[in-house]
C-alpha cells in the first residue's frame, strides 16, 4: 500500500479542509480550486489517518457521472477495490434507505420508479380525470409545480391548504389525484424519493439513532444546488453537531429555478452552529485577468459570500468585451474560423467544442460551415421496443404498475386483441390493478405470440 503525502498533495488551504476533526465544517471553493480533490482525499485522509472504518463514510453529489468519477479517484487514493464507503448521489441514497425501510411510510418494496415520461402521462391523465383541458394547464408547468411542492415536503393535503390562486388551487387537485394514481401503481418519482427519505427518517427515532450509529462523516458536494428537501436530508443524517463536510460555491449556484437555496450557504453557520468556515480561492484552471473580471462581474451578486479568487500562474491577454447577436456572431465565427480549426480535433469534453443546445446555436454557422450536432436517432432507452420490454418486465415484478408505459403499447396495426389499454380502462374503472384486470380478461381470443410480437415496436 502506497502512503499518501497529504502535505505535498494539497494547497494549506485545501490540506485545513481535508484534515478538519470533528463537527460541521462549509468549505466555499472557487471554480477550479480543488473542491473535488478536496472531497477524495478527506476520505483517504479519515480512513488512512484517523482510522475510520470506510463504511461508516458517505459522499453525495448530483450527478452518477461525478459520482462515478469521485469513487473511482477514491479507489485510487486508497488501494480499495470495490470501495466500501457509499459515493452516489442523494436519490441513491434514497433509494437505499426506501427499498429497505420503505413500508413505514407505505412504500412497497418492489415500487417502481417513475421518470419524467412517466410523470408528464400520469399528469395528463390527472387532469383528464379533474377535467382540465392541457391548453389551459400544460402538464410540463403542473409537474412543474408539483415537483417544487415535493421539494418544499408538501404533501397535497399541506399543498392544497396552502394553495393561493387558481393556478395553484387547480394544481392542488390534480397533485392529489396524481399522487393516488403513484400510491396505485406501487410508484414513486424522483421527487417523492427525497421526500419520503426525509419523513422516514424523520417519523421513526429508531431508523434515524441507527443511521447515526452507522454514519460517521457525511461530505456533500456542489452544496449550493440543495434544495430544502436535501438540506433536510444532510440533517437528519448527521443531526445537531454531526461530522458534516459541505463543499460549494454560492456563486455558482445556477439551478434556483429547480429548487436550490442558497440561504443553505449563506446561513450554514445558523444551520449547523458552530461550524468552521473555509475558502479555496486558489485556481488553478483559469489566467489571473479571465479571474480578475469574473470576479468584479461576480460582486454585483446580493446573495453571496465574499472571496477572491487568485493564480500564480500568468497573467494572460487582456479581455475584449463584445456584444453579438446571432448573425453578427456568425460573421465573426466565418472570419476566425482558421485560428478556431485547431478545436475540430477535440472531443465534446474541450472547452472550444461546446455547443449551445438552445435554437440560436442552430442559427449561428459558420458561413458555409454549420454546426451539425454529434449524434442522431433515440437513445438506447428511447427506443419503443426497448421501453415495451422494460415495461412488460416491470410489470411482472410489480403487479401494480397501472400506469408504465406497457399500457400504451401497440399491437398489429389495426388487431386490439394485444391492446393493453383495455385491460387499463377496466382497471380505472374498477380502482382494481392492471393486473387483476388481465386476470379476468378473455384470453381465448388473443392472437398467438408471433402475432403480437410482429407489431410490438410499431
Amino acid at each position: 500500500m502506497h502512503p499518501i503525502d497529504f502535505q505535498n498533495e494539497l494547497n494549506p488551504e485545501q490540506l485545513s479542509a481535508v484534515t478538519h476533526g470533528e463537527g460541521p465544517q462549509l468549505v466555499l471553493a472557487g471554480a477550479g480550486s480543488g473542491k473535488t480533490r478536496v472531497i477524495t482525499y478527506r476520505v483517504a485522509w479519515l480512513v488512512r489517518e484517523v482510522g475510520i472504518d470506510p463504511t461508516s463514510i458517505v459522499a453525495v453529489t448530483f450527478t452518477n457521472k461525478a459520482a462515478g468519477e469521485m469513487k473511482e479517484r477514491v479507489e485510487r487514493l486508497l488501494e480499495l477495490q470495490p470501495l466500501p464507503t457509499f459515493v452516489g448521489t442523494f436519490h441513491r441514497f434514497s433509494l437505499r434507505l426506501l427499498r429497505r425501510h420503505g413500508q413505514r411510510v407505505g412504500v412497497r418494496p418492489g415500487f417502481a420508479i417513475f421518470d419524467t415520461d412517466d410523470q408528464i402521462t400520469m399528469v395528463k391523465r390527472a387532469l383528464e380525470e379533474e377535467n382540465l383541458a392541457e391548453s389551459s394547464f400544460q402538464p410540463r408547468a403542473v409537474l412543474g409545480a408539483i415537483s417544487a411542492a415535493k421539494n418544499r415536503l408538501l404533501d397535497p393535503q399541506t399543498f392544497e391548504a396552502q394553495a393561493d390562486g387558481f393556478f395553484q388551487r387547480r394544481v392542488a387537485q390534480v397533485y392529489k389525484t396524481y399522487q393516488q394514481m403513484l400510491v396505485r401503481s406501487s410508484g414513486v418519482d424522483f421527487d417523492d424519493m427525497l421526500r419520503l427519505s426525509v419523513q422516514l427518517l424523520a417519523e421513526n427515532e429508531d431508523l434515524r439513532e441507527r443511521l447515526h450509529d452507522r454514519i460517521h462523516y457525511l461530505l456533500v458536494d456542489e452544496f449550493q444546488d440543495t434544495n430544502h428537501a436535501q438540506m433536510r436530508m444532510v440533517r437528519e443524517i448527521v443531526g445537531e453537531g454531526g461530522n458534516l463536510t459541505a463543499v460549494g460555491d454560492e456563486d455558482q449556484g445556477i439551478y434556483r429555478w429547480r429548487g436550490a437555496d442558497l440561504d443553505n450557504v449563506l446561513s450554514f453557520e445558523d444551520i449547523f452552529p458552530g461550524a468552521e468556515l473555509r475558502k479555496l480561492e486558489r485556481n488553478y484552471r483559469s489566467t489571473q485577468t479571465i479571474l480578475s473580471v469574473a470576479g468584479k462581474l461576480v460582486a454585483h451578486n446580493r446573495k453571496r459570500r465574499e472571496k477572491t479568487l487568485w493564480t500564480d500562474g500568468e497573467t494572460g491577454e487582456k479581455v475584449e468585451p463584445t456584444r453579438r447577436d446571432d448573425q453578427d456572431e456568425a460573421r465573426w465565427c466565418r472570419t476566425a474560423r482558421q485560428p478556431l480549426r485547431p478545436l475540430a480535433a477535440f472531443g465534446h469534453g474541450h472547452p472550444g467544442a461546446h455547443q449551445r443546445p438552445d435554437p440560436p446555436s442552430r442559427r449561428s454557422s459558420c458561413g458555409r460551415h454549420p454546426l451539425r450536432p454529434g449524434g442522431s436517432g433515440p437513445r438506447v432507452y428511447e427506443r419503443l421496443e426497448i421501453k415495451d420490454l422494460l415495461a412488460y418486465s416491470r410489470l411482472l415484478r410489480n403487479p401494480g404498475d397501472n400506469f408504465r408505459r406497457c399500457v400504451s403499447s401497440t399491437g398489429p396495426p389495426g388487431d386490439r386483441r394485444c391492446h393493453p389499454g383495455d385491460a387499463r380502462a377496466r382497471s380505472e374503472r374498477a380502482r382494481r390493478i392492471l393486473w387483476e384486470a388481465f386476470e379476468q380478461s378473455d384470453f381465448a381470443s388473443v392472437p398467438s405470440r408471433s402475432a403480437c410480437s410482429n407489431g410490438s415496436a410499431s
